[in-house]
């Protein structure tokens, strides 16, 4: 199979089934590959100073599962086969979406939202708690709660996962912001004022090392919007109501 562009994720990945079908509609071949496939077809070549990595295909990675549940033989091949796509990942002069850096393969977004901001250059000044199974009793109510699991958000969380939550003031609502590259989609036609926030995002997004992620905000009833989340693999259904923005955008990313 001849490919334009490589899309390393899960077989139960929502956003990039769609993906890959919209791109065949603007005659882009994109194809699926899970990560044993791709870690094992990626060559990197040293000679001296001069470093090389093949395929040199666009690549949009995607949230990949850890792989525990393999046997040690297993877990180490499928290591070895993270190791070389992250590598090529890293290496390839062709365009990536969204390259791993140094901090890991979600670019500078940590599970924590304060880290987060403080990586991007913003300061978080909400109260952070992480916790499994339990809420944490000093901060019973008015919590804005992620799983650390899927990167979703919840009102009310399922039992046994593990989960960050921040206090928020009183919302009125919130949006949603999907950002490639320099472009930037609001998922709502809501009235939220004067208020950007777009740029925010995406000079957010940017500064993290990402290409394509979402911004989320909360609109409080006094004040300025907020940011509360930021996630470096949107699902589809977080994209829905921009699919097809989202995905020209990519293309022309992924084909520039």
């Amino acid at each position: 199979m001849s490919s334009d562009i490589i899309v390393v994720d899960e077989a139960d990945d929502w956003f990039s089934a769609a993906f890959v079908e919209y791109a065949a509609t603007r005659g882009v071949t994109a194809e699926r590959q899970r990560l044993d496939t791709f870690g094992r077809s990626a060559t990197i070549h040293s000679a001296g100073t001069r470093i090389s990595a093949t395929p040199q295909l666009p690549l949009l990675l995607r949230p990949i599962q850890s792989g525990t549940e393999h046997d040690e033989v297993e877990r180490f091949a499928r290591n070895e086969c993270f190791a070389a796509a992250w590598a090529l990942a890293v290496m390839t002069p062709a365009p990536v979406v969204n390259r791993p850096n140094c901090y890991g393969w979600s670019a500078a977004v940590a599970f924590s939202a304060n880290l987060t901001d403080r990586r991007s250059g913003r300061v978080g000044a909400a109260d952070e708690y992480f916790w499994a199974d339990l809420p944490p009793d000093a901060a019973p109510d008015a919590l804005f709660h992620q799983s650390l699991d899927d990167w979703g958000v919840h009102e009310v969380l399922p039992d046994g996962i593990a989960a960050r939550s921040r206090r928020l003031p009183p919302c009125r609502g919130w949006e949603q912001v999907v950002v490639v590259g320099d472009r930037a989609f609001r998922v709502t036609r809501a009235d939220i004022g004067a208020a950007d926030v777009a740029t925010p995002s995406i000079e957010h997004v940017n500064a993290l090392g990402l290409v394509f992620a979402t911004v989320g905000w909360a609109i409080p009833v006094d004040g300025a919007p907020i940011m509360v989340r930021t996630n470096p693999f949107p699902g589809f259904h977080e994209v829905a109501p921009v699919f097809t923005d989202t995905a020209d955008a990519l293309l022309a990313v992924l084909a520039a």
